[in-house]
């Protein structure tokens, strides 16, 4: 009897021992998750910065056309 409870503490040990490397393995796998998704916001920002620059850039493009746009009706406008 006492040898198979020495068996069941010991599978009981080992059990334990298991659930530390399966919580290790999880939290080891939740980081490097967590790594990759901040990586992957910080390459979302980055993305979105370069998008709002290229936006503003075009919008002052925009606005430089309209203006050439009216400079040029009204050139026309006086001249006839």
């Amino acid at each position: 009897v006492n040898a198979h409870k020495d068996k069941i503490d010991e599978c009981f040990d080992l059990l334990k021992e298991i659930e530390i490397v399966i919580k290790k393995n999880e939290t080891s796998k939740l980081s490097e998750q967590l790594k990759t998704l901040a990586q992957n916001k910080k390459s979302l920002n980055f993305k979105k910065d370069l998008l709002k620059k290229s936006i503003s850039s075009l919008q002052e493009e925009l606005y430089q056309d309209q203006s050439f746009v009216e400079n040029s009706k009204t050139l026309f406008q006086n001249f006839y």
